[in-house]
């Protein structure tokens, strides 16, 4: 009669609908919990797992593992029976290198056993200084400690190790202690594994050329380069960005922190360095990043290009006269002779450096031609820079005659009398920009007759 009471009281209270409310807030909270433990739920860290090869059936070298032999059942060593009259042994070694840099590492036994009587016990131990492959080692340690204690399926066992540990040298082994008399108990060893935790490797996947867009496969001195991809983790903060485990690096040169303006989990910027001592170029040679003490395995094509910063000339700035010599100004030109071309012609080259080369002025500069380009090329990777608005100035080869009374005509002959587009007419052959002058005295615009790019009269 109280049960049906009860429940005549809570329909009576739905029925009422005095209860709805709460109902529905109760279904909101539950409903908001759930949503949010799912958002902000955390996934397992990445984990390396290396297994003993010692152990028939288990996998040697798995990442994110559950049980290295549940599918075969368990492994049941020949020599764990309590029965047998001896002290048994059962070693495992042969563990596979590490592949990543631990942020922890922890050592693993899972197992069974059946209790035992008359004091027969059963230990586990390992040792970290063994000869590879090999358990050579004087130095054991408990990790399950002697005991005659029955124990379920899948009992797990663990030890931290330090992460520097060369899993090659640990070794694992069972020992079975006998008193007197047969028990038929048994201890089954289902699997023997060390879980290295570790951050994922920085992935680059691109980079861009802030500073000059059409350098897509590097860059040059103090340009500034941002770079797209994966796992690089949080910032470091200045001063942790150029370090063992936080760099960014253009083959065996790491970019100094100072020159490190940026970094997130998918993008990094910086700045090409001056100190720079590279040429960068594929593979190990080019882009590299390391983050949390893991270095990204495919490195991104990068060159340090060639750099002009100024030239040296003789008397007019970055202009000279045919067969006159100059000197390139800059970095990164390599210490092997390369090729430079003025104006589209090939230059002589009289001296090469990293940081400066001297050239003459080629002569087969096309007479008309004033103004241009001077292109360096890298003997190493054919990489090339470009100085711009170089000025090929007039040149006098030859007067004729060279000399004679007043009023007699001359001829000038040379290159590039003209220096634009077209040539002073009349009228326009006397000013502060195109003129003619004897021993200082500028000739009068009628006394000049013709200008042409070569001539003179």
């Amino acid at each position: 009669m109280s049960k049906i009471y009860r429940k005549k009281r809570i329909i009576k209270s739905i029925k009422n609908k005095s209860i709805i409310p709460v109902l529905f807030l109760l279904i909101f909270l539950l409903a908001t919990a759930w949503i949010f433990s799912c958002q902000t739920a955390k996934a397992n860290p990445d984990i390396e797992t290396k297994r003993s090869q010692d152990q028939g059936g288990a996998a040697a070298n798995t990442t994110n593992p559950t049980h290295g032999n549940d599918a075969g059942g368990n492994i049941t060593q020949s020599d764990t029976n309590y029965s047998a009259n001896v002290i048994g042994e059962v070693t495992y070694c042969n563990f596979l290198s590490a592949s990543y840099s631990y942020t922890t590492l922890t050592l693993k036994v899972e197992y069974e056993a059946q209790a035992a009587t008359g004091g027969d016990t059963y230990a586990i131990q390992y040792s970290t200084d063994n000869t590879s492959g090999q358990c050579d080692s004087s130095a054991w340690n408990d990790i399950v400690a002697a005991t005659s204690a029955a124990a379920p399926d899948h009992t797990v066992a663990s030890t931290s190790l330090s992460i520097s540990q060369d899993l090659t040298k640990i070794c694992v082994r069972l020992n079975i202690a006998k008193s007197s008399g047969p028990d038929n108990a048994h201890v089954y060893i289902e699997d023997i594994r060390t879980e290295g935790e570790y951050s994922p490797s920085a992935n680059a996947t691109s980079f861009t050329n802030g500073t000059e867009g059409g350098l897509n496969d590097g860059g040059r001195i103090s340009q500034t380069i941002t770079i797209s991809g994966s796992n690089f983790g949080t910032d470091p903060g200045a001063g942790n960005r150029s370090n063992a485990t936080s760099n960014v690096s253009i083959g065996t040169f790491q970019i100094p922190d100072a020159d490190v303006t940026a970094w997130s989990d998918t993008s990094i910027a910086f700045n090409v360095s001056s100190s720079v001592d590279v040429y960068g170029g594929t593979g190990s040679n080019g882009l590299i990043v390391t983050a949390g003490g893991q270095s990204d395995a495919t490195p991104l094509t990068f060159y340090v290009y060639p750099d002009i910063t100024s030239l040296t000339t003789p008397s007019v700035s970055d202009a000279a006269r045919e067969t006159e010599s100059i000197t390139l100004n800059g970095s990164r030109f390599d210490t092997a002779t390369g090729t430079v071309s003025i104006l589209g012609v090939s230059a002589t080259v009289a001296d090469w450096t990293d940081t400066a080369v001297t050239v003459t002025i080629p002569p087969g500069i096309t007479d008309n031609t004033y103004t241009g380009n001077i292109i360096i090329t890298r003997n190493s990777d054919s990489k090339t820079d470009t100085f711009s608005n170089f000025r090929v100035l007039p040149r006098i080869q030859n007067l004729s005659p060279e000399s004679g009374p007043v009023g007699t005509e001359v001829t000038i002959t040379g290159d590039h009398f003209c220096q634009t587009s077209s040539c002073p007419t009349v009228g326009n052959r006397n000013t502060a920009s195109d003129n003619i002058t004897f021993n200082g005295t500028n000739v009068p615009d009628e006394d000049v007759t013709a200008w042409t790019d070569t001539s003179i009269v």
